[in-house]
């Protein structure tokens, strides 16, 4: 995502998933909350990465 390489932005998101159910997993869904916000407000006008950032809602 840093990188602005949009072909990757797929596999970010994946990994994300995961990442996102180890801190649930965990109990630390605010953290989770504010990693996520955190990256949204890095990479927010990255229109095609925000979008696939809605699967991460699911």
């Amino acid at each position: 995502m840093e990188q602005g390489k949009a072909d990757r932005y797929d596999a970010a998101v994946n990994w994300l998933k995961k990442v996102k159910a180890a801190y649930l997993q965990l109990g630390q869904k605010t953290e989770w909350s504010a990693y996520r916000s955190q990256l949204e407000a890095a990479h927010g006008r990255k229109g095609k990465l925000m979008e696939l950032f809605k699967e991460l809602n699911k």
